[in-house]
């Protein structure tokens, strides 16, 4: 996946434009090399209010 596509995907999570999400594709983000997506997925975490999704920023 290119840096184009998560930092679209992330963008999408955090402003509401995505009903669903997918928890293996965030917890996979959350492991990127890249400090901004780490940081995005940290921003589509806290939006998203998910109890399980909390897990992944520890």
């Amino acid at each position: 996946m290119k840096y184009e596509e998560k930092e679209k995907y992330l963008i999408e999570l955090i402003e509401g434009n995505q009903s669903e999400f997918d928890f293996e594709m965030i917890k996979l983000l959350s492991k990127d090399k890249d400090n901004q997506i780490r940081y995005l997925v940290a921003e589509a975490v806290g939006n998203l209010e998910q109890p399980k999704l909390g897990e992944i920023l520890y």
